[in-house]
């Protein structure tokens, strides 16, 4: 299905008007950004929204609300360019629209690592760039506190063996020491496949490299053990989203963050796909106040408001803990028509 740029917008007006509203940021810094998040070429030339991996209908952006005990914050999140059907340029055009993101973001300290990462998980080779079906890279930009991310597509290739050697180079270029990284994915490597590689920062610093996995086989818990989420309270969490529903390894992903002067785990964290596990709004209503049981003091007032907007629907849900078992639960919202 193909729609025109300016209809697209127009599908997207419900989450730009909710973080207008929500974070009090200028609306027009904001129209520049969401030009970044999706390219900003004309609004009038076609968009095909289903060449875009973000949400699960193909739709190119997302609004995040990352609730913890220090607040909400709401994350803007993009495919940039999902209209171009010829994926080199899709991919030159996307890694472009970097820079103006660092640049309204205020994260230009970034550049160097984000340089590195472009370098070392985006394909240059015709053939591996022709297999990036759905793109090569995800922007995001923090909205009540100006913050960036940049996600890199690392599933690409056929060799699980090869994406690891990857993403493992891509740790000793990144982390100032990347001995718990390459322990990591010496666990990880024969039971998770890798998709993404990310850096995340923001103008307060705590700058993390994180990597995305999907698991390939069953595992036991021992084989995630050594992360921050093999936590008691993460399985109360995917009992309570869950609960009695089947849902696929394809459903569920998780996230490991480095800090990058360090080297040391910060935290990780498990998304699951709501279109899996399709609720009501109301029914998701009941849901966020099961989850703030986890934590009194983690609040879901954004979430529990957007969640009765129209056309509006939860894409994904997930919990995050960092090395002091702090919680964090983001939803991510995408528009629907």
């Amino acid at each position: 299905m193909g729609v025109s740029r300016e209809t697209m917008y127009h599908f997207a007006e419900p989450l730009l008007q909710f973080a207008c509203q929500k974070s009090g940021c200028d609306s027009q810094w904001l129209d520049r950004v969401m030009d970044s998040i999706v390219g900003s070429d004309a609004r009038s030339q076609p968009f095909f929204p289903t060449f875009s991996g973000l949400c699960y209908d193909g739709f190119p952006l997302q609004l995040c609300v990352s609730s913890s005990r220090d607040g909400e914050e709401i994350i803007l999140i993009g495919d940039p360019f999902a209209n171009i059907t010829e994926m080199t340029l899709r991919v030159s055009e996307s890694v472009k629209s970097v820079a103006s993101l660092l640049y309204l973001t205020q994260c230009n300290d970034l550049e160097n690592l984000i340089s590195a990462t472009i370098d070392a998980i985006v394909p240059k080779d015709e053939k591996d760039i022709s297999g990036l079906s759905l793109g090569a890279l995800w922007l995001a930009a923090g909205v009540t506190t100006k913050s960036f991310a940049l996600y890199t597509c690392a599933s690409w290739g056929s060799d699980r063996d090869r994406k690891w050697e990857k993403i493992a180079k891509w740790f000793a270029n990144v982390l100032k020491r990347d001995y718990q990284a390459r322990v990591t994915i010496d666990s990880l490597k024969c039971i998770a496949i890798p998709e993404c590689a990310c850096i995340e920062g923001s103008v307060a610093g705590h700058v993390r490299a994180k990597i995305y996995f999907r698991l390939c086989t069953a595992s036991t818990g021992d084989s995630l053990s050594f992360l921050p989420v093999a936590d008691p309270i993460v399985l109360e969490f995917l009992e309570t989203v869950i609960q009695r529903r089947n849902i696929a390894f394809s459903g569920i992903i998780f996230s490991i963050g480095f800090l990058v002067e360090t080297g040391k785990i910060s935290d990780s964290k498990i998304d699951v796909c709501c279109h899996c596990v399709v609720r009501k709004p109301s029914e998701w209503k009941a849901v966020f106040a099961e989850l703030h049981r986890l934590d009194p003091l983690v609040r879901f007032d954004n979430s529990s408001e957007i969640v009765d907007r129209e056309h509006v629907e939860l894409a994904c849900i997930g919990i995050g803990l960092d090395t002091r078992k702090r919680v964090r639960i983001n939803t991510y919202w995408k528009p629907t028509a």
